[in-house]
């Protein structure tokens, strides 16, 4: 699945003009002799360019990149030690700026390519220009509320065309020095794990919650039918004391059990439950202690399914048991 990137718009700067293009257009449109020109323009001249750019006449995004010859850059490179953790080299690409600029490190903005040599060791190359220079570069663009990454051609160009997002280029933009930058992304990581967690458990929960509701209302609906046929029986029959006492044990039930079927005749009465072992065990003994002139016939019939008993009994062992029970003559 391809990821949705956010357009941006591309001002390429020239010794001549500054030209808006697509993202996807600019790279027919940089000419090599930007790189070799050795024009590096004052802020009047600097002036002169921007005010023959027209914003009217061309669709701006809500985000650019500035391009701009590396020669308007103070560009170095240093050579470090291999040992160099990658965490310092912020930090010495900063303190390099700083040197090539003669500037105090909160007025420099700057960028840095990491290379490996041979032996090795690390080639550090550094883009940097001052805090002022960078809002020069960026003031036509500014008073249209506009976002703007500033990225020195070289580095453009040794980014893949289908890696250049707005995220990746802000890496190779020239900006100040962030010390937290590590720790904050960090950060984010670690509350985007925490949101994400905190929504799967809650998921769960609420699937858990849905299933459970969805099982006692069946277990409901079918007892309160079975109730309802009962009911509907008893209205049409006339029955003895015999069936009546057989339907005062079935409305006795624990809520826990559940009654299938029933069915009573004169000096006979059937029905079939569904229950644990350790529930059938002393309501029988108890329905036989109550009517001792009673004849029992049991069948059991061991089943695994127990979607119908509530989650603290799902653990047991279910039966469904067949009753029948005679009247003494």
């Amino acid at each position: 699945m391809m990821k949705l990137i956010k357009p941006y718009s591309v001002a390429l700067y020239s010794a001549e003009q500054c030209t808006l293009y697509n993202r996807n257009e600019i790279d027919k449109r940089i000419d090599t002799s930007l790189q070799s020109s050795d024009f590096i323009p004052d802020s009047s001249q600097l002036f002169a360019i921007q005010k023959a750019l027209s914003l009217s006449d061309c669709k701006v995004t809500s985000r650019i990149v500035i391009l701009i010859p590396d020669r308007w850059l103070s560009v170095s490179n240093h050579v470090l030690d291999p040992l160099t953790p990658s965490s310092l080299l912020p930090l010495a690409a900063l303190s390099y700026a700083v040197e090539s600029t003669f500037s105090a490190p909160e007025t420099v903005l700057f960028s840095f390519r990491k290379a490996l040599l041979e032996d090795k060791r690390i080639q550090l190359t550094v883009f940097a220009c001052s805090e002022e220079w960078s809002k020069q570069l960026c003031s036509p663009f500014q008073s249209k509320n506009v976002s703007c990454l500033i990225v020195p051609i070289s580095l453009w160009q040794s980014i893949k065309s289908s890696l250049r997002s707005w995220t990746a280029l802000s890496k190779y933009a020239l900006s100040s020095y962030q010390p937290d930058y590590k720790k904050r992304q960090n950060m984010k990581r670690l509350w985007l794990c925490l949101l994400l967690f905190s929504v799967s458990i809650h998921s769960i929960a609420y699937g858990y919650f849905l299933s459970l509701e969805q099982r006692i209302h069946q277990s409901l609906t079918d007892r309160q039918s079975l109730l309802e046929r009962q009911s509907a029986w008893a209205s049409y029959q006339e029955p003895n004391d015999f069936v009546l006492s057989t339907l005062r044990l079935m409305q006795a039930l624990p809520t826990s059990v559940r009654l299938v079927s029933f069915d009573g005749q004169n000096q006979q009465a059937d029905f079939q439950l569904t229950l644990t072992q350790e529930e059938f065990d002393p309501l029988l003994a108890r329905w036989k202690q109550r009517f001792p002139n009673w004849r029992w016939q049991v069948s059991e019939l061991h089943q695994t399914s127990n979607d119908l008993l509530s989650p603290s009994e799902s653990n047991k062992e279910v039966l469904d048991v067949f009753i029948s029970v005679f009247e003494s003559e």
